[in-house]
């Protein structure tokens, strides 16, 4: 399992998607979430996107392996996403926010976590705003959170600061290659 997080606009996403495209053994485990579908996203692609009762009744039936409140919205991986790789023989990537790293971690202590952080939170808001996906006032909760959850890189097997994409990609793939215990 491969557990990468950080703050809004560190550039998660498109390492993640770089990883996959070098790596097509690697599965990315969709998660669940109650906030709205952005500009160009796909439901089950991006994110499984359900209302708060459907997010609620997962939880109620323990279905999710973790979830957390991030930014108003709840958010969270399920089981079956997670087996379902497992059980094909896959690595599993998860892109989950702090919270839900502590417990995924906690679960499967083989895990390599990984924390990516941009160079400084005003270059997080920089990429927040050049998405063109999220409202002034969204990106601004988002920035209000960013030295919670960068407080948290020390908690993660490695950290990448995600200056230059290209490098950065390279520092991902070289921890995801080493061999494991």
């Amino acid at each position: 399992m491969i557990i990468l997080s950080g703050p809004s606009g560190a550039g998660k996403t498109t390492l993640a998607n770089g990883l996959i495209e070098t790596h097509p053994e690697i599965e990315f485990a969709v998660s669940h979430t109650t906030r709205a579908m952005r500009p160009g996203e796909t439901d089950n692609v991006e994110y499984h996107f359900v209302t708060d009762a459907e997010f609620d009744a997962l939880v109620e039936r323990g279905e999710m392996l973790e979830h957390a409140n991030v930014y108003g919205y709840h958010y969270g991986t399920s089981r079956e996403a997670v087996s379902h790789a497992l059980d094909a023989g896959h690595r599993v990537l998860l892109d989950v926010d702090w919270q839900g790293s502590k417990n995924l971690i906690e679960l499967f202590p083989d895990a390599v976590s990984i924390f990516i952080q941009p160079p400084g939170g005003q270059d997080a808001a920089r990429r927040l705003h050049g998405r063109h996906q999220d409202s002034t006032e969204t990106i601004e909760a988002r920035m209000a959170q960013y030295q919670e959850q960068v407080s948290h890189r020390d908690e993660f097997d490695y950290v990448i600061t995600n200056d230059d994409l290209a490098e950065s990609l390279a520092k991902l793939i070289e921890i995801v290659d080493r061999p494991t215990n």
